[in-house]
């Protein structure tokens, strides 16, 4: 009798420290300090339909030490974009302190359905000690300029209905935007 109540109380014992470990776990989740970062691109133009995708994109973030974040979509419209309407994937948490600094932000279209956008933001969101709110240092912003956008497409020439809106000669697979740098089209 006494040796099957030992057993009981260690198994009860094993199993309120997970419990409790996996609360912990989940409380400090909830403090933590972290970092994320969040592309925006604006796809509105009153001239120009079509302008959002049905097929998600491939954003990663990079930073200097060769890390790689993907991005997830929080929003993408699937048809035109409406006023004040945005493109945005959020990389996930990262924990702090990390002294990475964010270098370029690669877009990749995934499928033949092409997407336009004027301008690109990146800001980094940065949640301190428990109960000090965030900070968001703003990382970076790019426009093509003159009302002309960026066209992300697998079909270089899904682009025909927007020549006149689009910066390069062309829609592509591939844009990287430079922290401190220049957009590049590939």
């Amino acid at each position: 009798m006494f040796k099957s109540t030992t057993v009981i109380t260690q198994t009860a014992l094993t199993l309120a420290l997970v419990l409790g470990s996996t609360a912990a776990s989940a409380a400090n989740f909830m403090t933590s300090n972290y970092r994320a970062y969040e592309l925006s691109m604006d796809c509105y133009n009153p001239n120009i339909q079509h302008t959002g995708s049905k097929s998600p994109l491939n954003v990663t973030f990079v930073t200097n030490s060769g890390k790689t974040y993907k991005g997830r979509k929080l929003m993408q419209p699937a048809g035109t974009c409406s006023r004040d309407q945005k493109i945005v994937y959020r990389g996930p948490q990262i924990a702090l302190p990390n002294n990475d600094k964010l270098i370029k932000i690669t877009v990749q279209a995934a499928g033949g359905d092409a997407l336009w956008a004027q301008v690109a933001h990146v800001v980094q969101y940065d949640k301190g000690a428990p109960n000090t709110g965030f900070t968001t240092p703003y990382m970076g912003r790019w426009e093509s300029g003159h009302g002309r956008g960026y066209c992300l497409s697998t079909d270089r020439t899904d682009d025909r209905a927007w020549k006149s809106y689009v910066a390069s000669s062309s829609c592509s697979p591939m844009v990287t935007f430079k922290v401190n740098g220049p957009a590049q089209t590939h």
